[in-house]
């Protein structure tokens, strides 16, 4: 009797430790392919300074030192699907002045991004500070830059992903997050 319950002690244990290597294995393979994609939209010198997980998504950050900037991706904790991207730089994104003009930022957009289509360029006002606001979308994703009205340097990037097969998601993200 006490053999059988040994016996039946040890292959519940290992049914559990297989159980658990297989879930660990499972969600180590998401988050190296979010971070590979990642990879794909920082530039080679990045470094990862976040890996964050809550109920409802995955939050990972880059650090880019020499460009002063940050990136910020969000992911579907459960399809690993990538959310939104969102890289946010130290430039000083608003101005009392108007150097610019639209027609300026425009050609900015299309030559950062020659894919945009349905751009449309609009000013945002912050206290006394203005800066321009460029959205488009391509067939990847919807855009929103901020750019500096004197400068015409980016100061912030936000993407919204689009249906696309292959980890990206599935539905489009509309919700605007500030990380």
């Amino acid at each position: 009797m006490m053999r059988k319950i040994i016996t039946l002690t040890m292959f519940i244990l290992l049914v559990s430790l297989i159980s658990i290597s297989c879930f660990a294995s499972g969600s180590l393979s998401k988050m190296k392919n979010m971070i590979k994609l990642c990879e794909q939209y920082v530039p080679s010198e990045s470094i990862l300074v976040i890996y964050e997980k809550n109920e409802d998504e995955t939050l990972i950050t880059y650090l880019n030192e020499d460009l002063m900037t940050y990136y910020d991706f969000r992911f579907d904790i459960k399809t690993a699907d990538l959310l939104e991207m969102k890289a946010q730089s130290s430039n000083i994104i608003g101005s009392t002045l108007m150097v610019k003009s639209e027609s300026d930022i425009k050609n900015i957009v299309i030559s950062e991004y020659p894919q945009a289509k349905n751009l449309e360029i609009t000013t945002e006002k912050t206290g006394v500070n203005i800066c321009y606001k460029a959205t488009f979308t391509t067939d990847k994703y919807v855009c929103v830059l901020k750019l500096n009205p004197v400068t015409g340097a980016i100061g912030e990037r936000e993407f919204s992903y689009l249906a696309i097969p292959g980890g990206l998601s599935k539905t489009l993200s509309t919700e605007i997050t500030e990380f």
